[in-house]
């Protein structure tokens, strides 16, 4: 829809118009709602869905060097949640020459889009007919004239580099660290615990992952007495083959590399020992190119801590135990077993202040837990949200030029209600829902860390009995399904019928 859209809107304009799409930045658009006295997740309501997520990852997109910032115009109006559809032709004085208001959304479904229908013919699609209204003043309203009707900050300032628009892709995607906020969510985990390292305690293990990948930690057992190695990385399949060919594909051997003329092998996990990991690739695995070698499935686990990768079976093609298992599943992840997967006493978070003596407390409330911490929670999560969340959200970015981009912490802290640092996140195995919150002080008013994970076991047993319920209706739920075809395939014996058609839903339209 969109080149329609731009020649229709540039048609009769003067040369050099520019066509801008006037959007808030996931910033402007969270500093909008954070003072909200609800403190509900409004994101994951029926407007959360709007905005160019899947599209604005991709770097061809062409409307993407058209956005810029919403910015409202008005500071009494500048927290109201930015729900405008309004055009504004302006001139380059800054003159009102139209102003178009309806009711469309900016998507083909409202404004049309072209399609060819089942003849081969090319028409235009349109699935809801809305209202709008033109205005057209007698002669162009003056530049001060217009900043009171148009609801952005004219001439809108289009988008820096890192500024990424405000869609549920983007508020997800940040606030679990995956898929293309990934790289940068890593990054803000790592600083965060660098700066917990700082304080010179002996902590508990450093989870070091964002958010959304704790709920698929494993515990994995070495079974091989001999160990596993701790592979600098997961090999890639190529394109043209769906499995792994391991002396043509693997670069170099997996035991070990020549430095300076001296052989160096992998470190190795010793056998018997617990790794806590991710699941990074699964594919099947040949040792070499004849088909007599059978493909093998095999999982790639990256271990906490930047330690490395590891696979579940033996992958050097020139050892005599090729494809033996040597990793066993300890402790499923929460995502995948919410009824007994996961840590047992659930994930523990520590949300950090940019000030390091303000830290100290609670960090050292952690150090004097150390061994509980790892043994009922695997270790614990450091976030450190950045200065914009304390101070300018509060404020209202809204009303800010170019609102900067909020960190993983900052959507971390947002998601749960967080409203002073430090303080300490206790969620559930499955990252679902916040067991308990506490500040420095009253972690330590109840008697310490050890003390407020066993405060939490009452409700973390609840839970855990809830979600073996629910997995069980699931499973039988499964059934129903294949149930209901069985009764309408008899029926329809029944009756005589011998051809049924399905059509997907749309294609008769």
């Amino acid at each position: 829809v969109w080149q329609p859209l731009k020649r229709a809107l540039l048609a009769g304009a003067a040369e050099g118009a520019e066509v801008r799409l006037v959007w808030p930045a996931m910033a402007t658009m969270l500093a909008t709602m954070a003072s909200r006295e609800s403190r509900r997740q409004w994101w994951a309501d029926a407007h959360g869905l709007v905005g160019p997520g899947e599209q604005w990852i991709e770097a061809n997109w062409e409307p993407r060097a058209h956005f810029s910032h919403h910015i409202m115009p008005w500071r009494h109006r500048a927290k109201t949640y930015h729900h405008a559809k309004v055009a504004a032709g302006l001139s380059a004085s800054g003159e009102l020459v139209w102003l178009y208001q309806g009711s469309h959304n900016c998507s083909g479904a409202a404004w049309g889009k072209r399609q060819m229908d089942a003849h081969g013919t090319w028409e235009s699609l349109f699935m809801s007919y809305e209202l709008g209204v033109l205005f057209i003043p007698p002669s162009p309203l003056p530049a001060a004239a217009a900043r009171r009707i148009v609801p952005w900050c004219s001439p809108a300032k289009y988008y820096g580099p890192g500024t990424v628009p405000y869609s549920a892709v983007a508020i997800g995607g940040g606030m679990s660290g995956t898929g293309p906020f990934k790289a940068a969510a890593e990054a803000d985990v790592a600083a965060a615990a660098a700066a917990a390292r700082s304080c010179g305690e002996a902590l508990p293990r450093l989870l070091g992952c964002p958010l959304g990948e704790l709920r698929w930690l494993v515990r994995l057992r070495v079974e091989s007495e001999r160990g596993v190695s701790l592979l600098p990385r997961v090999p890639v399949p190529p394109p043209s083959r769906k499995g792994l060919l391991l002396d043509a594909d693997f670069h170099g051997d997996l035991s070990g590399s020549f430095r300076g003329g001296e052989w160096e092998p992998l470190p190795q996990a010793p056998g018997g020992s617990l790794l806590l990991a991710s699941e990074a690739a699964s594919f099947s695995l040949r040792a070499a190119r004849t088909s007599a070698d059978a493909a093998v499935p095999v999982r790639f686990y990256r271990c906490v801590g930047g330690s490395g990768f590891v696979a579940d079976r033996v992958v050097l093609h020139n050892s005599p135990d090729w494809a033996e298992p040597v990793l066993s599943v300890a402790s499923p992840s929460g995502a995948g077993d919410g009824a007994a997967g996961g840590p047992p006493g659930g994930f523990l978070v520590a949300l950090l202040a940019a000030d390091e003596a303000a830290n100290a407390p609670l960090l050292r409330l952690l150090s004097e837990a150390r061994a509980a911490v790892d043994e009922r929670c695997w270790g614990v999560s450091a976030l450190q949200p950045s200065a914009m969340f304390t101070s300018s959200w509060r404020a209202g970015l809204s009303s800010e030029p170019e609102p900067p981009q909020p960190s993983h912490s900052d959507l971390v802290a947002l998601e749960y209600g967080v409203e002073a640092l430090p303080c300490l996140l206790l969620l559930a195995p499955d990252g679902q829902r916040c067991l308990a919150m506490a500040s420095p002080l009253e972690a330590a008013a109840a008697g310490g860390v050890e003390a407020l994970l066993a405060r939490s076991v009452p409700e973390l047993q609840l839970l855990r009995k809830q979600r073996a319920e629910q997995q069980g209706v699931r499973e039988l739920m499964g059934h129903v399904p294949a149930l209901y075809a069985a009764s309408a395939a008899q029926m329809l014996r029944h009756e005589g019928i011998r051809l049924v058609v399905w059509q997907v839903e749309g294609c008769l339209k």
